[in-house]
C-alpha cells in the first residue's frame, strides 16, 4: 500500500467533514482522512475493515494508501465509488425536501441497513451527518452512500470507536442489530421534524412522538428505547401510513 506525505495544501483547505475523532480532506476527488491520537495498528485495523467490505460488494470507499506527517502515519486517503457519478451527493442533514421525499429516503436508507444486517455488519453511528444520499447520473437512480465505515462492526467485532449511545446500549445489549435499529429510529424522527438528533430522545420524553408517528406500534417501540429495557422490542418505526 503507498504511503503519501501529507502537504501543508491539504491542511490548510476547508475541511469536507470532520468529527470528535477525525477530519477529512477533499482534493482532486481524492480524500484525505485524518485522526487524533489514533495508532498506526488502528489505523490498519480501520483499513482492513473497509478492504473486507469491498470484497463484500460494498464499494462507498476504496482505500488508496496511507497518510504520513512528520513521519507518523496519522490516516489514510480513500475514493468514493464513481466519484463523477456521486458528485452530487449531499448528507441527509443538509436537505431540505418535502415529507414525500423524506419518506423516500428513508425507505432506501432502511433497505441499504437490511442489506447491511443480512451480511452481519453494523454499522453502529446511523446519524443524518453520515448518510449521504443523490442521484447517479448514469443509472439515473437515487442511491444511499454511509460514511464512517471503518468504523463498523463485521461478524460481531469492535466499533471503531463508541459514542454515548453506543457506549450505553453496548454495556446493556452486547453489539447486535437494534442498535442501528434504535439510532435509524432517531434519524427517522429527526429528519421527520427537523429536531436535533442529540435532542431527539429528550424531544420524545417531553412532547411524545410527532403526530405522524403517533402509534401503539411506535410507542412501544421508542419506551423500550428510552428506558432501554428490552433490545428485541426496538424494531424499526412504522412511518409510513400517514404521509
Amino acid at each position: 500500500m503507498e504511503t503519501t506525505k501529507l502537504s501543508n495544501e491539504i491542511l490548510f483547505m476547508q475541511p469536507t467533514y470532520k468529527n470528535n475523532h477525525s477530519i477529512t480532506y477533499k482534493k482532486n476527488g481524492i480524500y484525505y482522512k485524518l485522526f487524533k491520537d489514533t495508532t498506526k495498528g488502528e489505523i490498519d485495523t480501520k483499513i482492513n475493515k473497509i478492504e473486507l467490505l469491498n470484497d463484500m460488494g460494498i464499494n462507498d470507499q476504496m482505500v488508496l494508501g496511507n497518510i504520513e506527517l512528520d513521519g507518523s502515519i496519522v490516516g489514510y486517503s480513500y475514493s468514493v465509488k464513481d466519484e463523477v457519478a456521486h458528485s452530487n451527493f449531499k448528507t441527509l442533514d443538509s436537505m431540505s425536501v418535502n415529507r414525500k421525499t423524506k419518506i423516500e429516503d428513508l425507505d432506501l436508507l432502511k433497505k441499504k441497513l437490511e442489506h447491511f444486517h443480512k451480511d452481519n455488519i453494523i454499522h453502529g453511528d446511523i446519524r443524518l451527518k453520515n448518510v449521504l444520499i443523490g442521484n447517479n447520473v448514469e443509472s439515473g437512480k437515487k442511491e444511499i452512500i454511509f460514511r464512517d465505515l471503518d468504523n463498523v462492526s463485521i461478524n460481531g467485532s469492535s466499533f471503531g470507536y463508541d459514542s454515548y449511545l453506543q457506549d450505553s446500549y453496548i454495556k446493556r445489549f452486547g453489539i447486535n442489530n437494534n442498535l442501528d435499529n434504535m439510532m435509524f429510529n432517531i434519524a427517522v424522527i429527526s429528519y421527520l421534524k427537523n429536531v436535533i438528533e442529540a435532542a431527539t430522545i429528550n424531544y420524545v420524553e417531553e412532547c411524545g412522538l410527532p403526530f405522524s408517528l403517533n402509534s401503539k406500534h411506535n410507542i412501544k417501540i421508542m419506551d423500550s428505547m428510552i428506558k432501554l429495557d428490552d433490545c428485541e422490542k426496538i424494531k424499526t418505526l412504522n412511518y409510513k401510513k400517514r404521509h
